[in-house]
């Protein structure tokens, strides 16, 4: 997915109030546009033994333009394991059919998201305290969902 940002500045306005950069004195404008980037791997296993002891293990790792680069790869894990006390033979509590204890330690986390959206603004500042003429900015960006790897 890519990202696009155009900006526009200008000083010495024409018009007092009219907040119109064609109508500046000194104009200034650019624009830049990123490519966005990710990849994901996960693995996820679960085991069961004798229908009382449970066993899973999850890994992940995610790989993105998002992170910047320094941090391109973030990895995730996630242990858990039951015990279902119930199976037992010695296990006798009326009126309960199952009771399970649970445990589970891990990581969390994900990259960030941008949905698609457009951002305007408008904004004005005066220049200087002996200057009468103001200076303002124009922005509009553009960035489309990132999800999924791009080509």
């Amino acid at each position: 997915d890519n990202v696009r940002e155009s900006i526009a500045e200008g000083s010495g306005f024409f018009v007092g109030g009219v907040p119109r950069i064609d109508l500046t004195a000194n104009r200034n404008a650019e624009s830049s546009e990123e490519e966005i980037r990710s990849v994901g791997y996960l693995w996820d296993t679960a085991l069961d033994y004798d229908d009382k002891y449970i066993l899973t293990v999850l890994g992940r790792r995610d790989g993105s333009s998002l992170f910047g680069p320094e941090n391109r790869w973030h990895s995730y894990y996630r242990v858990a394991g039951a015990w279902r006390l119930a199976e037992e033979p010695w296990f006798n509590i009326p009126h309960v059919d199952e009771f399970k204890l649970r445990f589970a330690q891990g990581t969390a986390g994900g990259r960030p998201q941008f949905d698609t959206s457009t951002r305007r603004g408008w904004s004005r500042r005066a220049a200087s305290r002996r200057a009468p003429s103001e200076t303002g900015t124009c922005v509009r960006s553009t960035r489309p969902s990132a999800r999924g790897l791009s080509r």
